[in-house]
């Protein structure tokens, strides 16, 4: 190809001039069956059903992305949000990946060659796959940088080895310090809490755990990313109605709640309401920010002050305690969200500064201000 100075994209052209006449006899041939299309288009749930079973069959598998394709997309974009206050949708996903992965021009002629399909497609009496091909085309050029049936199905295939891929170096890893995958699975919370903590207190099995990590960079990337949103997840345990033992009490935050902080909030929060009734949004938005900045910076000097070391341990039990009851009530979100905390306060920080104690302490200040005014 590189010796001839032919390229892809001259390839896709000539290709589909070839074919310019059969494209445009099927386009017609598919003209009578537009309605039924249509028809089918507004549910949703059929449409998708439609993509799937349409960009299953094999002419699309040279299409595919694959694993390694994923793997550079999400070391480019970053791994995926899973456990936070905003979770991308797998087609949000889907479309930032595929979009570094297949972007421009590169679109341009892909959509040339799913059109190529059209003639094979009406020869078939798939017309509805054939219309299907053709919006997606139509999508592709029009608006290129959105996600379309075509790339997400193909991407669909793409995670699906990827995620296929660490789930085999993670057993391979398991397997090699002679532990059954299939055990570890089967373990609550609890007891892989436990197996782990067995795992990385014993030299030996640490320094082959650092290995493994180091021999599969991607999955390390994979696994720190999660763990870093898994802590920041302990933010919607923490501004839902049930926020176990998060929240300070009432006792807990009065001697901060008190005549100075108030003297500083009510002439903002006064001149705020104001701002919004008239309707002056920059003036609204600016005491308000005024407003979280003083809470913020109380919220520092009250995490620095409630929070000894003894206690971080005390709330580490409570939630683990909690933990285990959402489990046993199957509120696995919420699981999740508590095991995030827990990592959080395991971390070896300043409870200044930390990523939780200060939300704990702003969010439990804000509540507290709000029933009394």
């Amino acid at each position: 190809m590189a010796e001839s100075g032919v390229s892809e994209t001259d390839l896709f052209s000539v290709a589909y001039n070839a074919l310019r006449d059969q494209i445009d006899a099927a386009a017609k041939a598919m003209e009578s069956h537009h309605g039924e299309f249509v028809k089918l288009a507004a549910d949703p749930e059929k449409l998708f059903e439609l993509a799937r079973i349409t960009f299953s069959d094999e002419r699309f598998k040279p299409f595919r992305y694959t694993a390694s394709e994923v793997e550079d997309a999400f070391e480019n974009i970053g791994y995926p949000q899973t456990y936070t206050a905003l979770p991308l949708k797998f087609t949000d996903i889907a479309e930032a990946a595929t979009w570094f992965l297949t972007n421009g021009d590169k679109r341009y002629d892909l959509a040339k060659q799913l059109l190529t399909l059209l003639p094979a497609m009406t020869a078939e009496k798939k017309f509805l796959e054939a219309h299907l091909i053709l919006k997606t085309a139509y999508r592709m050029v029009s608006v290129p940088e959105k996600i379309n049936f075509f790339l997400l199905e193909m991407f669909r295939y793409g995670m699906k080895a990827f995620d296929a891929q660490l789930d085999a170096n993670r057993k391979a890893f398991l397997l090699g310090i002679g532990t059954d995958p299939l055990q570890v699975n089967k373990m609550s919370v609890d007891e892989a809490e436990t197996w782990a903590t067995e795992i990385m207190a014993n030299p030996d099995m640490k320094a082959r755990v650092m290995a493994f990590y180091a021999a599969n960079p991607s999955l390390k990337n994979h696994d720190v990313a999660e763990v870093w949103r898994l802590q920041h997840s302990a933010l919607l345990l923490l501004i839902s109605d049930d926020a176990g033992p998060l929240r300070l009490s009432k006792l807990e935050v009065k001697p901060w709640l008190n005549d100075e902080l108030i003297g500083k909030l009510q002439p903002l929060g006064s001149k705020a309401r104001i701002a919004f009734a008239e309707g002056r949004d920059s003036d609204f938005n600016s005491y308000q920010e005024k407003i979280t900045d003083i809470m913020i910076e109380t919220a520092m000097d009250m995490a620095a002050q409630i929070y000894t070391a003894q206690k971080i341990q005390e709330l580490i039990k409570d939630l683990k305690e909690y933990r285990r009851k959402l489990s046993q009530l199957g509120r696995m979100n919420e699981v999740n969200y508590t095991q995030g905390a827990i990592l959080a306060l395991s971390k070896d920080d300043k409870a200044s500064v930390n990523t939780l104690l200060v939300p704990i302490c702003f969010e439990s200040l804000r509540r507290a201000y709000a029933d009394i005014f």
